[in-house]
């Protein structure tokens, strides 16, 4: 069940505070994986933002962008910003093991 909060963690407002994973993420690819993660450990495992970048291999900026997409955190920017296609080919996402 997906709640609303009022709450805010490393300077954002939380819009979700609990994030069901899926039964069976076998099937997923890696891309998909990596953002259950990121959620994951984000509100249910109560990670800071540093703290999933190390874990992850991954960067803020990315980190932050997937949250924001999920519907987790709140776009802070007053006018958001739209990826370029050259940005979204660049991103590496690493899931380790």
């Amino acid at each position: 069940m997906k709640q609303a909060t009022s709450g805010t963690r490393d300077g954002f407002r939380l819009i979700k505070d609990r994030f069901e994973l899926p039964n069976d993420i076998s099937g997923l690819d890696l891309k998909s994986t990596h953002t259950l993660k990121i959620c994951h450990l984000f509100l249910n495992e109560k990670l800071h933002l540093g703290d999933i970048v190390r874990l992850l291999h991954d960067n803020r900026g990315s980190v932050v962008h997937t949250l924001i997409e999920k519907g987790v955190i709140k776009e802070r920017r007053k006018k958001p910003r739209e990826e370029s296609p050259e940005r979204e080919r660049s991103r590496v996402f690493a899931c380790p093991n």
